[in-house]
């Protein structure tokens, strides 16, 4: 393929992230401050926990052992968090902000992190899952031999398959799809201006 295919797929995980965070509360009502605060407050500690301990670890080993032996550049720090906790939208993301400062190096390592820590993510986490259901610590887990042979082969019987969606829209005034497009394009072009 010619590397100008290649130039122009680089410069899309950075946009499409853009996407993902735009479209979030699109249509969803916010509710009361202290409802937000008794469902996030959990997962924003331990977000903060994860985020905070991936970067002073990392910090600490960067500036007290791998900086002084081996001179790697201070931004190896960041790789920790942005890898695992970020992933590849991420390092994508962050593309422009490594050749900032220099370290063109900082884009590959990033992903490289980013699959390992989706690998290691996938094979510890499933045999977590496995651990924990074996130990009988989750409810409400069928096994395979227990399931319907619809359910093993993921397929819902007509009769009993729910409804998708909901149309909002005449389709002879516009077509759904191409309203929530433009809805999306607006909160992505909103978040421009507002940047």
């Amino acid at each position: 393929m010619p590397p100008e295919i290649h130039a122009s797929w680089n410069a899309l995980p950075g946009f499409l992230i853009n996407i993902v965070f735009a479209s979030l509360f699109l249509g969803v009502s916010a509710p009361g401050l202290k409802t937000i605060w008794k469902i996030a407050a959990p997962q924003l500690c331990f977000g903060q926990i994860m985020a905070w301990g991936q970067y002073v670890f990392a910090g600490i080993l960067v500036f007290l052992v791998l900086g002084p032996l081996y001179h790697v550049n201070d931004g190896f720090a960041a790789l920790l968090e942005i890898g695992f906790e970020g992933g590849h939208g991420t390092v994508a993301g962050l593309s422009q902000t490594f050749e900032d400062f220099h370290w063109t190096d900082g884009r590959e390592l990033g992903f490289t992190v980013a699959t390992i820590g989706m690998i290691v993510g996938v094979v510890l986490g499933m045999c977590l899952v496995n651990m924990a259901v074996r130990k009988k610590w989750v409810s409400n887990i069928r096994s395979f031999q227990d399931q319907s042979p619809e359910e093993r082969r993921g397929i819902i019987r007509p009769e009993d398959q729910p409804p998708a969606g909901r149309q909002t829209v005449f389709a002879d005034s516009i077509d759904s799809l191409a309203l929530h497009v433009a809805v999306v394009g607006l909160a992505v072009t909103i978040g421009y201006l507002l940047k």
